[in-house]
């Protein structure tokens, strides 16, 4: 009986060996479900414009951290992941198409404000690889837009001007 109490202790002292003390870490598996983020592409003046910015066309490489929902056939991006900005003049329309062999975006925006020079255009939301997020909960940086072209119009005189090297993009992270 004593030889089974004694073998009982050392097999339990024997499996105690080699911790080293200290508080216990524990690996939390996060949930499968992929995070949701969108990002708000703005565009700003860099000289004065002559006309309001009435049409935006931006190219967007996707990173492989991202997701975008789109048309399996013609690459449309679904209205769950293209919107007008929070903050875009009323009327702003957005519209675009995905090419996953590319992974690139062309997101087009069309502006019927005559005094929208500057300011939110299209937030566009992606899921992001549960990987690739960071320790305090922001994903690593995964694109940034181009702008391809940049216009308006004047309408007293029915004219239109590129915009385009007058702008600037810039894209913030919501939540």
């Amino acid at each position: 009986m004593y030889k089974h109490i004694i073998y009982c202790l050392v097999v339990l002292f024997v499996a105690g060996c080699g911790h080293s003390g200290g508080s216990d870490t524990t690996t939390v598996n996060p949930s499968a479900d992929p995070k949701t983020v969108s990002f708000v592409f703005s565009v700003i003046s860099t000289s004065k414009l002559p006309s309001n910015v009435g049409a935006l066309k931006f190219k967007v490489h996707i990173s492989d951290n991202y997701n975008i929902v789109s048309d399996a056939l013609t690459g449309e991006i679904s209205q769950a992941s293209l919107v007008s900005a929070p903050n875009a003049p009323i009327g702003n329309m957005v519209f675009g198409i995905y090419s996953a062999s590319t992974r690139t975006a062309y997101i087009s925006a069309v502006n019927s404000d005559p005094a929208f020079r500057h300011g939110d255009v299209v937030q566009l939301t992606c899921t992001e690889k549960l990987s690739d997020w960071t320790a305090n909960g922001f994903p690593i940086a995964g694109f940034d837009p181009t702008l391809m072209q940049a216009s308006g119009m004047d309408s007293s005189y029915m004219n239109s001007f590129d915009l385009t090297n007058k702008l600037l993009v810039q894209t913030r992270l919501i939540q």
